[in-house]
């Protein structure tokens, strides 16, 4: 990866550092002020000659500029529909953008079908370095100064957004390792990263056992259980039965562009319903996305699959359909099998009489949407609980998923009884003894939570008080003073004198265990 001044990165910053955001501004805004660099192949008085320039291409003996196919380089076949390169297009696209698209900026970029106008599409040129940051900040802030507030909103939402981009290649900078594992280490035990390289075994998810998807969906319709490295390349290839995510990946292939959260939607079904590892998905993605920059992709990459410690983002796919393509004409674009189906199963095609004829041929569903959504957030609540109270760094195993998937407890996880549940969704009694009763069983269950609360106290301060005396014995603090912790929010192992997670940056939590348990197992 090659760090060109106009990623506004700075080389030496430091994540354990709270003050880097500031550093890494005061660095942009510098950048952004300093005048322009002269062009070396431009003729100026005391600089290089026409034929000097020519000769740093062309020098006697040689062979003069090769082009990829004389290097014996291979590549993939082009993109028929990609955008063309160049400063010329990319300053015409920039004008383009200002003068006419902007307005349609703010509250046009969701939708597959506006966003392909309504953004400004120079992130392409950006990472290929064929329009400067100097350059598009000047002409957005001079059109601004004349600008409707209409359009200065749009203009806004912009500069917000060119402002991600150069965050995220500075925390890609100072966090290199996240290309090859998780920002929170906790989830590294989630999905299995040998599955995914080894294109072997199938993830507690598709394991046979019945847990998630070998029961039929509410339609009828049987889902078959497929090995990951089928399940991966069904989703490259666009035919994983969802219509839109279909739709997205077929683009991909043939543009190499997609809006973002149409990238941020087919990395979460991926990620939660084919329950791929998120490194699995980062080489295909890398080579579709002709915008490519790894600042951005991995880091967005790992938010979408969740092990990033932010929330948890599992996009409902048919209503994404429905809310961002209600009419199925970016389907019917890239999936023509569906050309002839009505708009009321354009979203659902499976659910059209005649199946699959009726929608011409088109792939059915290698996955149950529902079934697999929720089996997936069962499978990420139970880590959190593992995760956030300490037992990963205890030595403890993560819990055992395909057991709790089939209604069986986990030692591990927060103790959820039956009769608790049954408590909860049972409507108000209408007796006085049933009103009796019904207090008398609430009276137990929260002495039951106290005692259980108690008990994972005493535990924590146990084992707190077992690695203090280890540590005093190697000679070193104990962990009052200079172990390191673990952030409540994502769950990242950050170093002792860290105010801030290196993740998320959430505080550093304060040493009150009872407001930390009860975060722990609500």
């Amino acid at each position: 990866w090659l760090e060109f001044p106009q990623s506004t990165v700075v080389r030496g910053l430091s994540p354990r550092d709270a003050s880097w955001p500031l550093a890494w501004q005061a660095h942009m805004d510098s950048f952004l002020e300093a005048g322009p660099v002269p062009d070396f192949l431009q003729l100026q008085k005391g600089g290089p000659t026409a034929a000097g320039i020519v000769e740093r291409f062309l020098r006697p003996g040689g062979v003069g500029i090769l082009t990829p196919f004389q290097l014996g380089i291979t590549h993939a076949e082009d993109r028929p529909r990609r955008q063309q390169g160049g400063e010329r297009r990319a300053n015409e696209l920039l004008r383009s953008f200002l003068e006419v698209r902007v307005e349609r900026y703010s509250g046009g970029i969701s939708s597959p079908n506006s966003a392909w106008t309504a953004c400004s599409r120079l992130s392409p040129y950006f990472a290929w370095g064929h329009i400067s940051v100097r350059s598009v900040l000047g002409a957005v802030h001079a059109c601004r100064q004349r600008a409707s507030s209409r359009v200065a909103k749009s203009l806004d939402a912009f500069l917000t957004r060119f402002r991600w981009r150069g965050h995220y290649c500075q925390r890609f900078e100072m966090l290199y390792w996240m290309e090859h594992r998780s920002l929170c280490q906790a989830w590294e035990h989630l999905r299995s990263p040998s599955d995914a390289v080894n294109l072997g075994g199938k993830g507690f998810l598709f394991d046979g056992t019945g847990a998630a998807l070998e029961m039929p969906s509410q339609d009828g319709c049987k889902c078959v259980i497929l090995s990951e490295a089928e399940r991966l390349k069904a989703w490259e290839q666009g035919r994983v039965g969802y219509p839109l995510v279909d739709a997205c990946m077929r683009c991909l292939l043939l543009t190499g562009w997609l809006n973002f959260r149409m990238r941020c939607m087919v990395v979460s079904f991926a990620a939660y319903n084919l329950w791929l590892d998120w490194r699995a998905l980062a080489g295909h993605l890398a080579r579709c996305f002709l915008d490519f920059e790894p600042g951005i992709h991995y880091f967005q990459l790992q938010m979408q699959a969740g092990t990033s410690g932010g929330d948890l983002r599992c996009y409902n796919m048919t209503k994404q359909a429905k809310d961002q393509d209600p009419k199925g004409e970016f389907i019917r674009k890239y999936i023509p099998e569906l050309s002839s189906v009505p708009d009321c199963f354009i979203h659902e095609p499976w659910k059209s009489p005649g199946f699959p004829e009726s929608a011409g041929g088109y792939a059915g569903r290698i996955v149950d949407e529902t079934r697999s959504a929720r089996a997936a957030k069962t499978a990420i609540a139970a880590y959190q609980r593992w995760a956030r109270s300490g037992a990963h760094k205890q030595g403890y195993p993560p819990p055992d998923l395909s057991a709790l998937l089939r209604g069986e407890m986990s030692t591990l996880r927060a103790k959820e009884p039956a009769e608790r549940t049954e408590v909860k969704k049972r409507s108000q009694p209408q007796t006085g003894q049933q009103r009796l009763k019904f207090i008398k069983s609430e009276q137990i269950i929260k002495e039951q939570e106290k005692r259980e609360m108690e008990t994972a106290e005493t535990t924590l301060e146990n084992l707190e008080e077992k690695e203090c005396v280890e540590s005093k014995r190697e000679g070193v603090a104990g962990p009052k003073d200079s172990t390191a912790w673990t952030c409540p929010s994502c769950t990242l192992l950050n170093p002792a004198q860290a105010a801030r997670c290196a993740a998320c940056e959430g505080v550093r939590p304060g040493r009150n265990k009872g407001k930390t348990l009860m975060a722990m197992f609500s």
